[in-house]
């Protein structure tokens, strides 16, 4: 193969473009091979991590799951008995046509839900920060939570909150009471 522009100086560099090729796929093709093998150790060592990890928590997590399960049961059958008694209160208010009393008794009513269910403790605390955190991570940190959030620094109800009353500004608890 005769390249133009020159004989055997042509050829030499070609030779040696075609020399760095084979080269260089050595090279990639030994970096692979090494890539492999370290993947195939990490996932070895991995293996063993979680097998001793779940050797000694495994029976911890179970019993976590479980008590997770039970307060989430406590939290929806509260949820339902606070949906009945709303229900209850709305009804009643149809009646006597006194909207600030139904307020006044709702906003109480759910206050007072929030402080059974769902207490200021370590455990909602962590709930919260990580539901906010869940959050923040979705929206992003500028603009869509600083709006979603009002620009208030913790939220006026637990974010956690999976089944629970939705949290809405005065405004709205305004236009959906002027509803009823």
């Amino acid at each position: 193969m005769m390249l133009v522009g020159g004989g055997s100086t042509a050829h030499q560099k070609h030779q040696l473009y075609l020399k760095k090729r084979e080269r260089a796929y050595l090279l990639e093709t030994e970096i692979e091979d090494a890539q492999r093998e370290y993947i195939r150790k990490m996932v070895d060592m991995l293996k063993v991590m979680q097998k001793q990890f779940y050797s000694k928590y495994g029976e911890k997590i179970k019993d976590l799951e479980d008590i997770e399960e039970s307060i989430n049961f406590v939290q929806t059958q509260g949820l339902k008995e606070l949906r009945r008694k709303l229900q209850t209160l709305y009804l009643e208010s149809l009646d006597c046509n006194n909207q600030e009393e139904f307020k006044t008794k709702s906003k109480n009513l759910r206050n007072d839900f929030e402080k059974l269910y769902y207490p200021k403790d370590n455990y909602q605390e962590k709930r919260d920060r990580e539901a906010f955190a869940l959050k923040k991570a979705i929206l992003g940190s500028h603009g869509a939570v600083q709006f979603l959030m009002n620009n208030e620094t913790t939220p006026p109800f637990p974010v956690s909150h999976a089944h629970g009353p939705e949290q809405s500004s005065s405004s709205e608890e305004e236009d959906a009471d002027d509803e009823r």
